[in-house]
């Protein structure tokens, strides 16, 4: 990605435009550089799927299956951050070793960002009732309060000199002074995915409703209707449907790039005005 296409004043449908663009003409090199990572989330994503699957039809949750939980867990971790970091490797051309650092240590504070809006919800159910817009609400209301951490994310992958910590606060008050134009990127693009997401995940939440219905049928004592077959039919599709899907949101850090190269061209450009009003000062 060249640094004069990437710094440059955008708007949200901009940045939309110019990823879609950049992803579209570099689709064979994020192929080839991402195939193996995606490949094997999707694989390990499969695995817990049926891991899953199988919990949910003993009512039991042995050691073993339990240690292969968490050993999927962890892998699909590696894996996603193995993934990102190759994406972000073709746009910002910095080695491998480096990215997956960085991808990683990012990785891993959305996880517990996440994990905290996760408990800040069941709070606020607990508080206000299990009522669905409720949960909706609060769970929109507080991802939103939380795109400048993403922001410092892409800023922190994007420049090597930078520690994560260190600028951290100068990430996450320079994307509240751009607090509208990267709410604006996010509900347009997210919007998007999540269309796209819930049309590729189609096969995953039918099999996900029969796997449900089985196991509520097994509870009220009655024989499971599932083909011996169907574990593997389960395997199948969440490998397909994740593999796909996983591609589909590669695109949303594309966006992400594009809106980091605008806000920090927008900050330069503040900078260089207030500059030239000192000196007529």
């Amino acid at each position: 990605m060249e640094k004069e296409e990437l710094y440059k004043i955008r708007s949200a449908s901009g940045c939309i435009s110019a990823a879609w663009n950049w992803s579209c003409a570099q689709l064979g090199l994020i192929f080839r550089r991402t195939w193996l990572p995606v490949t094997l989330f999707a694989l390990f994503a499969a695995i817990g799927r049926v891991l899953c699957y199988e919990q949910s039809q003993t009512y039991s949750c042995s050691t073993l299956l339990s240690v292969g939980m968490i050993l999927c867990a962890l892998a699909l971790f590696f894996s996603c951050a193995w993934a990102l970091s190759r994406l972000f490797q073709a746009m910002n051309g910095h080695s491998l070793k480096t990215n997956f650092k960085r991808c990683a240590l990012a990785l891993l504070f959305t996880c517990l960002l996440f994990a905290l809006i996760a408990f800040a919800v069941y709070g606020i159910t607990l508080l206000a009732g299990c009522q669905w817009w409720v949960i909706l609400l609060s769970v929109f209301i507080l991802v939103v309060l939380t795109l400048p951490v993403h922001y410092h994310h892409i800023r922190y992958v994007e420049d090597v000199s930078l520690d994560y910590f260190s600028s951290a606060a100068t990430s996450i008050k320079r994307a509240f002074q751009n607090y509208g134009r990267i709410i604006s990127t996010a509900l347009l693009s997210v919007f998007i995915l999540l269309l796209i997401t819930i049309l590729l995940a189609t096969p995953q939440i039918l099999t996900g409703l029969a796997s449900a219905a089985s196991s509520t049928g097994t509870t009220a004592g009655d024989p499971s209707g599932m083909p011996d077959t169907f574990i593997w039919l389960l395997g199948a599709v969440t490998f397909l449907s994740v593999w796909v899907i996983f591609y589909a949101w590669q695109y949303l850090s594309v966006v992400n790039m594009y809106l980091y190269g605008s806000i920090e061209e927008l900050h330069q450009e503040r900078l260089s005005t207030l500059g030239n009003q000192e000196q007529n000062g």
